[in-house]
């Protein structure tokens, strides 16, 4: 809707998973063949591991725990466990390049008041910005590095371990994998072109910014698309 690939009202409509096209009509089974690709579903199981990564942070980690969601857009992550972000022990920040995505995101999380922080702007431009509103126990990049190249992934891994995570924080990060079966499908139809890793690639650019292999696990969602990375800052 926005012009460019990932906005996050495109993401929006991937993850409510309702075709809105004429019913009967080419466009409509199109439109369904897409909402149930593996490298769409792959963006709503991400979301759901996220929002698993916060309320464990937010039930099970230090008493005021402190998140940041980079390249945020509407944090259809965190909407659905509000309830458990308490304003009187939790401190949320929030960054996206959209001021509209961190509008609704606001919306989502009203009941956090001034407990929620946003960063408007280039996440590489904001570090300094960000770093003031630290440290933090939980770093949530979900999405950004499918549209980063290695250098940016490296700077904004050096950065978050060297100013914006706590001295025990975790980062969580995903990455597209190259061998997904609609990739052509998607370039074809959509002119949707992601920059794809090999978790032995993501390990590498987390190695060449400061971080030890134990301090790094890779897994795959579902569908096997998308890599889900966690790295542990430990003191």
């Amino acid at each position: 809707p926005r012009g460019y690939p990932g906005d996050f009202e495109t993401i929006e409509y991937l993850c409510d998973a309702r075709n809105l096209a004429q019913p009967h009509t080419v466009a409509y089974y199109c439109e369904q063949s897409a909402l149930a690709a593996h490298i769409v579903q792959q963006h709503r199981n991400k979301l759901h591991q996220q929002a698993h990564l916060a309320l464990q942070t937010v039930l099970h980690g230090p008493a005021q725990p402190h998140l940041l969601s980079i390249a945020c857009g509407g944090c259809r992550d965190l909407a659905p466990i509000v309830a458990f972000l308490d304003p009187n022990r939790c401190q949320l920040t929030l960054n996206d390049m959209d001021c509209d995505a961190l509008a609704l995101a606001q919306r989502r999380l009203t009941t956090l008041g001034d407990a929620c922080h946003t960063v408007q702007g280039n996440v590489l431009r904001k570090i300094r910005e960000l770093a003031k509103l630290g440290p933090y126990d939980l770093i949530l990049v979900g999405g950004l590095f499918d549209y980063l190249e290695d250098k940016h992934i490296v700077f904004l891994f050096k950065h978050c371990l060297e100013s914006l995570l706590n001295s025990h924080g975790l980062l969580f990060c995903t990455n597209v994998s190259p061998d997904y079966p609609q990739k052509t499908w998607q370039r074809y139809f959509t002119n949707w072109t992601l920059i794809e890793r090999t978790e032995t690639h993501l390990q590498r650019l987390a190695q060449e910014a400061g971080f030890g292999v134990s301090d790094m696990n890779i897994t795959r969602d579902t569908t096997g698309v998308s890599l889900l990375c966690t790295l542990h800052r430990r003191n």
